[in-house]
């Protein structure tokens, strides 16, 4: 059973601009329906554009181009037919009420085939059609275009509207929407979707490679380098010779030649880490996981603290015994004791002593006395870095990122970020060349969407 669903319009039955039938009858003609549901705009006062009359006349008309069809008008009560908010719940419960009239054939074993005619009507009305159908709210539907018989062939006329280029500029879409909270899981996802509904051989190709690349990002962004580093490389590898490749291979050879210098098995500290470690935590402020910022702040603050004690002062924070200096090893180790702490290692409180106090470090301590920008509510407020340091610290002994049980704020996470951000851009090598540059940023990840939707 083929059912035909269509709104009416002004050029139906027959155009007064062409002289022609109008999309309804071209459409009868063409499918031969068993059944036709027209849905004009009921007359009425005050009402815009009303098209129940050229509904019935269609009816009249229709047994010349369909004999066997069976014509039903189920006029839609609108004040203006082009209000979408007004029009859609109207159409939807209208073809709720024929969905279910047809369950009692299709439980009889009768095969149900539903057709939309997407070219009568407002274009309001036009979109509810492409809305039903692509939600799934009328399964196993198919659309169809009538175009302009004055600008195309009679064989020309009736065209198909695939369902797939729909759904691929959903998909597309979400991966778009997805892009701000760095939701690389589900761009994996829809970008596998892609590869299965895409009437595009190219973007099915293109949609299997980024979502790869999306996967390797994941994982990335999970700290797991090691598998990021061994997926984005095989992936590398293929594009390198890529000719349209273009800047895209450029920045996947930058992120491969970074993962390489991340160091997973090991616990020492590198610029490279805490600066990547940064930019997780700003990933991490895109998704409001506000306790996960704090919690890498802390990492980062303890990090730099150690990798500066290590590189400039020839001590090794976590093993006293292994310091290259065996002078402020001694002297690092003395105010251990006189602090009642263990002697083999240092926390981040006694290090930042040791710098301080022991080492006399003249950098670090300016460094501290910087002013930085500390968010209050909906105002600014200058403060030195050291002092948003013990408030962030406090912030996070007090949350439930370590022994208490209070929520990370938006506000802390700010600060969080703008205090990692400067520890990393004054106490590491070269720091701000390092932010500058680092390689998965939302610039990259744009690249690769503009890429898949032009593929």
């Amino acid at each position: 059973m083929n059912i035909l669903l269509s709104f009416v319009g002004k050029q139906d039955p027959i155009s007064e601009k062409t002289n022609k039938e109008g999309a309804v009858l071209t459409l009868c003609k063409h499918l031969q329906p068993d059944l036709v549901y027209l849905f004009p705009t009921a007359e009425g006062p005050g009402v815009r554009d009303a098209t129940e009359s050229n509904a019935y006349a269609t009816k009249e008309l229709l047994p010349e181009v369909s004999p066997r069809s069976t014509c039903y008008v189920r006029s839609l009560y609108l004040k203006d037919p082009t209000d979408f908010s007004e029009l859609m719940p109207s159409v939807k419960e209208e073809v709720r009420k024929i969905l279910a009239g047809l369950e009692e054939e299709k439980k009889n074993g009768q095969d149900v085939q539903i057709h939309l005619n997407c070219s009568s009507g407002t274009p309001q009305m036009q979109t509810c059609w492409y809305v039903l159908a692509n939600s799934g709210y009328i399964p196993g539907v198919r659309l169809w275009q009538v175009k302009n018989p004055d600008l195309s062939s009679p064989e020309e006329r009736i065209r198909e509207i695939q369902l797939n280029f729909l759904e691929e500029e959903n998909s597309l879409s979400r991966i778009r929407r997805c892009l701000p909270e760095f939701l690389f899981g589900v761009m994996v996802n829809e970008c596998r979707r892609l590869q299965e509904i895409s009437v595009f051989s190219s973007r099915r190709l293109a949609a299997e490679l980024v979502a790869d690349i999306f996967e390797a990002y994941r994982k990335w962004d999970l700290l797991k380098y090691r598998e990021a580093y061994e997926k984005l490389a095989s992936i590398e590898r293929r594009w390198r010779a890529t000719r349209d490749a273009g800047t895209i291979a450029e920045s996947l050879r930058k992120q491969v030649d970074y993962l390489k210098r991340l160091e997973p098995e090991k616990d020492k500290e590198t610029p490279h880490n805490l600066v990547d470690i940064y930019f997780n935590a700003q990933r991490c402020f895109a998704r409001r996981a506000y306790a996960d910022v704090l919690a890498r702040f802390w990492r980062i603050f303890e990090g730099v603290v150690y990798y500066r004690l290590r590189e400039k002062w020839g001590i090794e924070p976590r093993n006293l015994s292994e310091s290259s200096s065996a002078q402020n090893r001694e002297a690092v180790a003395t105010l251990n004791k006189t602090l009642n702490k263990s002697r083999d290692m240092l926390d981040r409180a006694t290090g930042i002593k040791a710098l301080k106090e022991v080492l006399k470090d003249k950098e670090f301590i300016q460094i501290l006395e910087l002013e930085v920008n500390a968010q209050r509510s909906n105002s600014v407020q200058k403060m030195k870095l050291a002092k948003l340091l013990d408030e962030l610290t406090e912030k996070r002994h007090a949350s439930v990122v370590a022994h208490g049980m209070k929520p990370v704020s938006e506000e802390d996470a700010v600060n969080g970020l703008a205090a990692a951000k400067t520890l990393l851009s004054n106490l590491l090598p070269d720091g701000d060349a390092l932010l500058a540059s680092y390689p998965l940023q939302r610039a990259q990840i744009e690249q690769l969407i503009d890429y898949l939707a032009k593929s």
